[in-house]
C-alpha cells in the first residue's frame, strides 16, 4: 500500500516521518513509558522508534493501520529493552542499592509517581505487563481490541481475556486502596 495513499498532502518521507511524529509522538512516548516506567529511558525509545520508521517507511505494507504499525514498533523496542544486558545490569544494581539503602522504590520512580499521582495511572503500573499493555492500548491509544490483537500479535481471545483480567485486578487495587483510606 502507498504511504501516500493515507497522507495525499505528503511529498516526501521527511515530510510523512514528521506527520507522524507530531500525530503519535505522544502516544510513542506514552506507550514506551507503560513499558520502561522511565521518562529519559522511554523518550530515548520514542526518538529509536521514529528512526525506524523512517527506515522501513518503503516496507510497510499497509496490512494495518499506520498508528497500528508504529505503536507495534514502539512496543518491540521497548521489550528489547527490557530484554537488554543494560536493563538487567541497571535493574541489579538498582535493587542491590536500595536494599543497601532499605528504600523500596528508585528516584526515578518515585519521580514518575508525584508527576503522575493520577490513581488510575498508579494502578495501572501495578499490573504485570501483559495485562497492563492491553489496558493501556485500549484506553490511552484508543485502539480496538481487534487492533490490539493484531499489535501484540496474539489471538482475539487472548486479548479479549488479558483485558478483562486486568479490569478485575485494577478493580482489586481500587477496592485495597479503598479499605486502607477508610481504616
Amino acid at each position: 500500500m502507498p504511504i501516500e495513499k493515507g497522507f495525499p498532502h505528503i511529498n516526501s518521507k521527511e515530510q510523512l516521518l514528521e506527520e507522524l511524529m507530531c500525530s503519535l509522538g505522544d502516544q510513542v512516548l506514552y506507550t514506551a513509558l507503560s513499558y520502561v516506567k522511565n521518562y529519559q529511558v522511554a523518550e530515548d525509545i520514542a526518538q529509536e522508534v521514529f528512526v525506524k520508521v523512517y527506515q522501513k517507511l518503503d516496507e510497510f505494507r499497509g496490512e494495518s493501520s499506520i498508528k497500528t504499525w508504529v505503536i507495534r514498533i514502539t512496543i518491540n523496542h521497548s521489550k528489547d529493552y527490557l530484554r537488554s544486558w543494560y536493563y538487567r545490569k541497571t535493574l541489579l544494581s538498582n535493587k542491590i542499592g536500595l536494599f543497601a539503602k532499605g528504600t523500596e522504590e528508585t528516584p526515578e520512580f518515585e519521580y514518575i509517581l508525584k508527576e503522575e499521582s493520577d490513581a488510575l495511572t498508579k494502578g495501572l503500573f501495578s499490573l504485570p505487563l501483559k495485562f497492563r499493555e492491553v489496558l493501556f492500548l485500549y484506553f490511552y491509544e484508543e485502539l480496538t481490541l481487534k487492533e490490539i490483537s493484531e499489535v501484540l500479535n496474539q489471538n482475539i481471545s487472548t486479548t479479549k481475556s488479558r483485558f478483562y483480567k486486568a479490569k478485575d485486578l485494577l478493580n482489586k487495587i481500587y477496592e485495597e486502596r479503598e479499605k486502607l483510606v477508610w481504616k
